[in-house]
């Protein structure tokens, strides 16, 4: 009996070292706003692959927290020049999430990866008018505007800009 006894110790014992043991190699579950922080210090210090895996965890919140998510992997994509990627997480912002505060700024910026990164001019159009419409009074209302007027235009044959050259030679 009390080799039994001591069996029963000895095991019980090992099974709760076990238990500690693989808790404490567990990482600890961040909440979704940690994610977030943490994908933000991520593309900070310019560890943009780890950030993504966090920011396309983020798509699966509803809310603001998946808009943050999907405007930042449009960004990082948009700066790693992948313009097709861009495109698909701001599109996800503009038709998921127009209440959000990023939607004004994630508008303009699918306009100006489709015009400027994909020559796509009739989805940049779309995307510029749609911001006129919704923003007329916003301090870039004026830039979208010409934007617009010379959609597709060369840098060199576009009138303002050489006047502009032509003052400060």
């Amino acid at each position: 009996m009390k080799k039994l006894a001591f069996l029963f110790l000895a095991f019980s014992i090992f099974i709760g070292c076990n238990e500690q043991k693989s808790n404490a190699t567990e990482p600890a579950k961040q909440t979704s706003e940690e994610k977030l922080s943490s994908a933000l210090s991520l593309v900070k210090s310019n560890k943009t692959n780890e950030a993504i895996i966090l920011f396309t965890e983020l798509l699966n919140e509803k809310g603001e927290l998946a808009a943050q998510a999907a405007f930042n992997l449009g960004t990082i994509y948009r700066e790693q020049e992948k313009p097709n990627q861009a495109i698909k997480y701001y599109e996800i912002l503009i038709t998921s999430y127009p209440n959000s505060p990023k939607y004004k700024e994630c508008v303009f910026m699918a306009a100006y990866v489709y015009a400027n990164s994909l020559k796509d001019f009739k989805n940049a159009e779309k995307y510029y008018r749609e911001f006129l419409v919704k923003f007329p009074k916003d301090e870039l209302a004026a830039s979208v505007t010409f934007e617009l007027e010379n959609l597709g235009k060369d840098v060199t044959n576009i009138d303002e800009l050489k006047k502009n050259e032509e003052k400060h030679k």
